[in-house]
């Protein structure tokens, strides 16, 4: 009887490489090959020999048509997701995607759609709700340690700053990059949606003056049941990669602090000093990217629950859609404004 998962990892970029090697060194997922773009065939060489896996140089007939895969880890740019996604899908493969799904809210739902009707899993790395930080918080939270919510803060302020070409591509909005991932947080708490959501947006940045890309955001959720959400990010923390959330209700408090480097802290008459924060994301999630790889191998193999599906990712793309509307317009925005064909209706620079 099969016991673990053989995957493809499709992508070498940052997110592929932390796919690659999770994949590599697990024990309840077999990294079977590595596929990307011709240009990119030295580095996605390279990783296939430190792995002990296949190159893969065909994506239709080395992959999809590849009977001894049982799954697709996608990690390419934004543009490519719907459609490696949907052709996995009908290839009869199970998909753990990095996100965005898709473009916009239909081809979300498109995707979703063809899972169903193929009777795959589609997993979206939502890689937070696997932290176990954050993971302790959110139980505690459901066990009324802070009483009634009342307030919930985060910030995310990236490190370093990401190169201008990323800033500059299609996926570059900082609410549907960066914030998004904290709009994860917060919706998993409250569990449900907020009813109006208000957001400003700011270029701090030199290289970046000018251009119509944001590099400073924050946003408020507001909840039915008076709960607020107050959110701030920006792509430029000198110090290391910050990232803090804190729930506050009538009983107490939970939050949860920085990773710093290391652990060493120093005393004597001039002060008391510790070394920066982790340097970035991938050092800061290592534990939950593993997690949400191995998640999907017992959602796929054990039939586990998946941590989040459909409704998330619809929920978690029109919230964000609305604080971009929101920074654009310079109003509050309420979440039953976006519709279906709010984009086609609205034109956004950013």
């Amino acid at each position: 009887m099969q016991k673990v998962l053989r995957v493809a990892v499709v992508g070498t970029g940052r997110m592929g490489k932390i796919h690659i090697y999770n994949a590599a060194t697990s024990l309840k997922v077999k990294l079977m090959g590595v596929y990307d773009i011709p240009e990119r065939k030295e580095e996605a060489s390279r990783l296939v020999a430190q792995t002990g896996s296949q190159l893969y140089e065909n994506y239709d007939s080395q992959v999809l048509a590849n009977n001894e895969l049982d799954a697709v880890v996608i990690a390419s740019p934004t543009h490519t997701h719907k459609k490696l996604t949907l052709d996995a899908l009908e290839s009869g493969k199970s998909v753990l995607c990095e996100k965005p799904l898709g473009n916009d809210l239909a081809e979300i739902q498109i995707c979703h759609q063809k899972a169903r009707e193929k009777g795959l899993v589609l997993l979206i790395d939502w890689n937070r709700r696997l932290d176990p930080s954050f993971m302790k918080l959110v139980s505690e939270v459901r066990k009324g340690f802070v009483g009634q919510l009342q307030i919930i803060r985060v910030s995310g302020r990236d490190h370093p700053v990401p190169p201008l070409q990323f800033l500059r591509n299609s996926n570059s909005c900082i609410f549907r990059d960066m914030i998004v991932h904290d709009v994860d947080l917060v919706r998993w708490i409250m569990g449900s949606e907020p009813v109006s959501v208000y957001a400003t947006a700011t270029c701090c940045l030199p290289d970046l003056l000018g251009s119509g890309i944001y590099d400073t955001a924050t946003a408020m959720m507001e909840f039915k049941n008076g709960v607020v959400a107050m959110l701030d990010s920006t792509r430029n923390a000198s110090y290391g990669y910050d990232q803090r959330l804190e729930v506050f209700g009538d009983k107490g408090m939970l939050s949860v602090e920085n990773l710093s480097s290391n652990g060493v802290q120093w005393y004597n008459e001039t002060g008391i000093r510790k070394d920066p924060y982790v340097y970035s994301f991938p050092e800061r999630y290592q534990i939950s990217f593993r997690n949400v790889l191995e998640h999907f191998a017992d959602v796929v193999m054990q039939k586990q629950v998946p941590m989040c599906g459909e409704e998330d990712d619809v929920g978690i793309y029109k919230i964000v859609s609305a604080m971009s509307l929101s920074a654009s317009l310079k109003r509050r925005v309420f979440l039953d404004e976006i519709d279906d064909n709010w984009e086609a209706k609205t034109q956004m620079s950013h």
